[in-house]
Order: structure tokens, then sequence, then C-alpha cells
């Protein structure tokens, strides 16, 4: 057999067990990537599974709403403390009108 036939199959077939090489590490590493991202060193896993995920989306809401009803009953505490202020200060500014009146009559 001619080298000229061989050589080139030769190179093909290394050619091909190398990308085949590098297929398979980069596979590898990237399993590895994969493991470290969803797991901890100790093997305890990042994410929750799908049933925690759920319930702690429920509490999430419970609490979501409880925090609107309070900020909403906070609203309503000052509507009310802020027409009460403003009810003093016309009281306040009717008497003082009266004090000046009668200063005004009696000086």
């Amino acid at each position: 057999m001619d080298a000229a036939v061989w050589l080139p199959s030769l190179i093909a077939a290394g050619a091909l067990a190398f990308v085949w090489w590098d297929i398979r590490r980069s596979r590898i590493m990237n399993e590895t990537k994969l493991k470290k991202a969803l797991y901890k060193d100790d093997g305890v896993t990042v994410f929750i599974p799908r049933s925690e995920c759920k319930d702690n989306q429920e509490m999430f809401c419970k609490k979501t709403e409880e925090i609107k009803k309070l900020v909403a009953e906070l609203d309503k505490k000052i509507e009310r403390g802020q027409k009460d202020e403003s009810a003093k200060w016309e009281g306040i500014q009717h008497t003082l009108g009266k004090i000046d009146q009668y200063m005004e009559t009696h000086a």
C-alpha cells in the first residue's frame, strides 16, 4: 500500500479522534459546571423543589395581602389624623378671630 493513501487517512482519523475527545471533554466539563451550579459541595441542592416553591409562593402571596391591608389601614388612619388636625386648626383660627375681634372692640 502506498503512503499517499494511508497518510491522509491517518491524519483524518487523528483529527476525528481529537474532535471526539474535545467534545467528550467539554461535555464532562459542562456536566461538572452544571453539578456545581445545582448542588453545594456537601451534595445539598441549591434549588427549591417545585412543591416547596408552590408553598413558598402561597405564603408570599398571603404576606403580601397582609401588608396591603396594613398599608390601607395606615392610610385611613393618616387621613383621619389629617382631618382631625384640620378641624383643630380651624378651631384655633376661629378662637384667634374672636380674640382679635374682642381686642379691636375693647382696645
